[in-house]
């Protein structure tokens, strides 16, 4: 009777060992899978920080056109050109804050979410960067556009 009961509890408890190891090769593949699209969203932001920082230097150079223009534009005090300092000093408002923006974007960006979070929170964390990146690269963008039709 023993002999029973031992080869009934195996073929009971057999599909029950195999199917824990099914459960634990598929929380594998979610994690991995899960790992990945963190790791791909990160791509995305460093993506668009790489391209947000190569333009600083053009912001730079911008600002320093600018301000040598004002410089040779002196006080005259006529309409026409106290009309285009105003713009020129705008311009330069807004190339500044575009810089300001990339350096605040850098000292508030969390490089790895904590690994105490889920997935759910890491996404929230990283979709929430990657719209503040491309905010800002849109604000870079958009302030070298405006220096350089003011300079034509």
């Amino acid at each position: 009777m023993n002999r029973f009961k031992f080869i009934l509890f195996s073929f009971l408890i057999f599909p029950f060992i195999f199917s824990c190891n099914n459960l634990s090769e598929t929380k594998e593949k979610v994690q991995t899978e899960a790992q990945k699209i963190e790791s791909e969203l990160y791509s995305q932001i460093m993506g668009a920080h790489d391209s947000a920082m190569n333009k600083l230097d053009e912001i730079m150079e911008m600002k320093m056109v600018l301000n040598e223009e004002l410089e040779r534009m002196g006080n005259g005090l006529d309409a026409v050109h106290e009309e285009r300092k105003k713009a020129i000093r705008e311009i330069i408002n807004e190339l500044e804050g575009a810089d300001d923006g990339m350096m605040e974007w850098m000292r508030n960006y969390a490089r790895k979410p904590a690994d105490s979070l889920g997935h759910i929170e890491i996404m929230e964390r990283l979709k929430d960067s990657y719209t503040r990146v491309g905010v800002v690269k849109v604000n870079i963008d958009s302030a070298i556009f405006k220096a350089k039709q003011l300079l034509e």
